[in-house]
């Protein structure tokens, strides 16, 4: 199930390097996990030629909010 979820981040980091309008001079795949609570996520930073960074949460499986 692991190497699925991982398949399908894959070919989704490569479809969104065609979607893009601006071609990305880099693309970085991070975890991302938000302090104080029990959610994390994967996020895909894009940084373009005009110097400007863009991400995207990426949502793998389930997530889940306690307060």
């Amino acid at each position: 199930m692991k190497i699925l979820k991982m398949l399908v981040i894959v070919i989704f980091i490569l479809q969104l390097g065609y979607l893009v309008k601006t071609p990305a001079e880099e693309l970085t795949f991070a975890w991302d996990p938000v302090p104080d609570t029990n959610i994390a996520g994967y996020r895909i930073f894009q940084a373009e030629r005009q110097g400007n960074v863009s991400s995207t949460w990426v949502m793998v499986g389930e997530t889940t909010n306690t307060t």
